[in-house]
């Protein structure tokens, strides 16, 4: 959020304007971010609907922090998707940004998502192989071809796709270059 570079600036305000969109599309007021980390994204949303009731859980402490810092009138605490450490109020989306390529047990992780009380949920990862790609035109992460060091998975939008799919219906498809986005319900079982 803080890269002054035009182009990465660029992309980052149309990711973001798709998560609006998004978001907008289904009348969210209440909101979990899992894995809110400084609380950017919060406050982009913030600032542009005022009514929205906002909640954000991380495993970083310090970013939490911060986060709280940067937004005094929201609310932050620990929580874990791996673990299943979540808040248990009911929301009506639970958005996972940038999340799932950190986490080693990506399954777990989703049947711990299931486990929230909330309508929907709008899953994002970088969408490979363009994400490395632009990364290391960029001159970044040359020495892993791009990857980000704390990527420990990659998928194409398809990968992704099949995986969220197991768990979750895909209702739309919110990608924004170079970002997979999807818009999921749970299943019925």
């Amino acid at each position: 959020y803080e890269n002054k570079n035009l182009l990465h600036q660029c992309a980052l305000r149309r990711f973001l304007r798709h998560i609006k969109n998004a978001i907008d599309e289904i009348a969210a007021i209440r909101i979990l971010e899992v894995g809110s980390a400084e609380g950017h994204l919060m406050k982009y949303l913030k600032d542009r609907n005022n009514a929205l009731e906002l909640y954000g859980v991380d495993i970083d402490r310090k970013a939490l922090e911060r986060a709280q810092e940067m937004n005094p009138e929201m609310h932050f605490e620990y929580g874990n998707l791996e673990t299943g450490i979540l808040p248990k109020e009911r929301f009506d989306v639970v958005t996972t940004l940038e999340v799932f390529e950190h986490i080693q047990d990506t399954e777990n992780a989703l049947l711990n998502m299931q486990k929230l009380n909330a309508q929907y949920f709008l899953i994002s990862v970088p969408r490979e192989p363009f994400f490395r790609i632009l990364n290391f035109l960029r001159g970044r992460h040359w020495k892993k071809l791009g990857n980000h060091p704390e990527h420990i998975h990659i998928w194409r939008k398809s990968d992704f796709k099949e995986l969220v799919s197991k768990y979750f219906r895909v209702e739309k498809d919110y990608s924004s270059f170079p970002w997979t986005i999807f818009l999921a319900t749970k299943k019925d079982y």
